[in-house]
């Protein structure tokens, strides 16, 4: 196998990675107690609680980050079955800049969980252009 297939594979394995580690990681933040909600009590007790963003009863543009960040994983996920180079590119280079634009937006708070898949997108991207 030469140099450039086996690029080309490691590349497929890190979307389809990273696709899931998107995925993973929105359906976490919809569905896990994962964000911490604390309170301040009569007397000055604090107290703390985990709970999921469907509980916190986010906002709709929160729910529309991570409804998005499940079909941008899924695309990239996809990418490792395309054939047209032209696609991947698009997808996997797209799915990079949008979950790195993600993670600006919601000021680093939950959209921090989207880097590492967007590291990882980034490598498969990388390694697909320099395969061109």
């Amino acid at each position: 196998m030469t140099a450039p297939k086996k690029r080309s594979r490691a590349a497929a394995y890190l979307a389809i990675i990273g696709g899931l580690v998107q995925i993973a990681a929105a359906l976490a933040i919809l569905f896990l107690p994962v964000l911490g909600n604390c309170s301040v009590q009569e007397g000055g007790e604090l107290i703390c609680s985990r709970l999921s963003y469907i509980q916190m009863g986010g906002n709709a543009f929160g729910y529309g980050i991570l409804i998005a960040m499940i079909g941008v994983g899924a695309l990239a996920v996809s990418s490792a079955q395309e054939s047209n180079l032209q696609r991947i590119l698009l997808v996997r280079w797209g799915a990079t800049l949008f979950s790195g634009v993600i993670a600006i937006i919601t000021g680093f708070s939950f959209g921090i969980v989207f880097m590492p898949g967007a590291v990882l997108l980034l490598i498969s991207a990388i390694w697909t252009t320099v395969r061109r």
